[in-house]
Formats: structure tokens, sequence, C-alpha cells
């Protein structure tokens, strides 16, 4: 959701932001070749239907990465994008190197949500693990999300298991023995943010 981007200092980047351009590098870095990133509202053209646009770009992905908070859950946009995955995702080949128990999905969960919205997370996502970016403050017990600093080391430490599994679920998806070239296994946008 576009809210959980803005920054509360001011012009500097967001958290979806940095997000997105740091694993565009580490994803990167340990693939050897840089996968193509789609992310809704970027480079929309002024006369691209809105919903042709994030349901293209969704639907053609490999992989989806939801940014889970408040706003998220919702926004009606978000819900729109997570049923065109899975519905075109229920359409497609798995590779036989991926465990069928293994989504496609990967669960950023940046808020944690209040009591009042517990459970009203997509269906397709509510019983995935997920990697959490917020943790319990030791003083005062209060969750608290992990700051993108380079200073956190939980979030740094999120960030890369989370790095490592996506790196892996494309290296099954695009170069296991039994992955086969075909029009089932769409390869223009292996990860939608």
């Amino acid at each position: 959701a576009h809210i959980d981007d803005l920054s509360p200092f001011g012009e500097e980047k967001g958290w979806i932001d940095l997000l997105h351009e740091r694993l565009s590098v580490l994803l990167a870095q340990a693939l050897g070749y840089e996968p193509r990133i789609w992310r809704d509202g970027h480079r929309l053209q002024g006369n691209d239907q809105l919903s042709g646009a994030i349901g293209a770009g969704v639907t053609r992905s490999l992989l989806l990465v939801p940014v889970i908070s408040p706003r998220y859950v919702q926004s009606d946009w978000c819900n729109r994008e997570m049923e065109a995955f899975h519905a075109a995702q229920s359409r497609q080949t798995h590779a036989a190197g991926s465990p069928a128990f293994r989504s496609r999905v990967f669960k950023v969960v940046k808020t944690p949500l209040p009591e009042h919205l517990a459970g009203s997370e997509p269906a397709q996502i509510r019983d995935l693990i997920g990697y959490q970016f917020y943790g319990e403050d030791e003083s005062s017990g209060v969750l608290t999300e992990f700051s993108p600093a380079p200073t956190d080391k939980q979030y740094w430490r999120t960030l890369h298991r989370l790095v490592s599994d996506i790196k892996q679920t494309l290296i099954e998806l695009k170069h296991s023995p039994s992955a086969q070239p075909s029009s089932t296994i769409p390869t223009p946008a292996p990860v939608a943010a």
C-alpha cells in the first residue's frame, strides 16, 4: 500500500522504496543476473487503465511479495492483486523441484496488525509463515517495526533470509531440470513487489 512508503522524516526514501531497491541489488548479486521486478504504480503511463496494467503486471509474475500492514489488508486494490496472482498461478505449471507446500508468495509483514484487523489478511496467504520485519521491544513490550537503517541488524537478518528464499525459489522455478520453456510459466517479470 502506498501509504506504507511514506517516510516520517520527510523527503527520504520510504520503507517500500528501500525494500524494493535492496531486493533488486541483493537478488542480482545472489543470482548473477538482474531480475525484473514489477511494482504497481511505477512506470505507469497516463493513458494506462489502472486495473489492466496492475493485472498484467501481477499475472505475468513468477513470485509475489506483498508487504502486509493495516492499510494493505484494508485495500481493495491490494486484495485484487492477490486474487489475480493466485488465479494466474493456479493456471501455471509448478516446477517439479518446488515442494507442493511452498508458496510463490513471500509475505513480508512490515507492521503488526491491530487486534480489530487480525484475520483480515487475504485468505490465500493467511497460513504463510512470512517474514516479520518487526519485533517486541525488550524494555517496553511494544511491537516495533525494524528500521531500514544500515545499523538495524534485525532488519538486515530478515532481509537476507527473504533474499535467500526468493533466490532458491527462482532457481527451482527457472533452472531445475524439469523446468521446461513453456507458455505456462511466464518469464517477463519474475517478482512483483
